[in-house]
């Protein structure tokens, strides 16, 4: 009885363990592309180095918060120009604010291009507190 009940305990120990380190595991991503890589598809090509996001909140007295009300996604580069940016703001795994622009709006300086700013919709803006992660994705329209 004492080694079933011992290696029970054991066991336990081991999940615990386990389950506790994926739990605290830290996934930080990179530059993503899906597509063809073929010379007929450019769009797999057309940011290699990715792209810097930010935006802004502003307090909303209703809800007592702050939440986010404008996205900017720069360094894009110029070989994306007249594709579409889609910007997916994530509290946990729920998406909670979408918008969609077209690539290098703001105009082309040195190579790199800005879209300058897009506007989440008013009906979904997240809570800035939440906010735990941001998706881009740039395609062909």
């Amino acid at each position: 009885m004492r080694r079933v009940l011992f290696s029970l305990v054991v066991a336990g120990v081991v999940f615990a363990l386990a389950y506790g380190a994926a739990a605290s595991l830290n996934v930080n991503g990179g530059v993503v592309q899906a597509g063809s890589d073929d010379n007929a598809d450019q769009s797999f090509q057309c940011d290699t180095d990715g792209v810097n996001v930010s935006y802004t909140t502003t307090w909303d007295s209703t809800q007592n918060q702050y939440i986010v009300n404008q996205v900017r996604v720069d360094n894009i580069s110029a070989a994306c120009d007249t594709y579409l940016v889609k910007v997916a703001l994530l509290e946990g795994t729920t998406p909670m604010g979408l918008t969609t622009g077209h690539a290098n709006d703001g105009g082309c300086s040195g190579g790199q291009c800005s879209t300058g700013w897009m506007t989440i919709p008013t009906t979904n803006k997240p809570r800035a507190a939440l906010l735990t992660s941001v998706k881009v994705s740039i395609y062909k329209p």
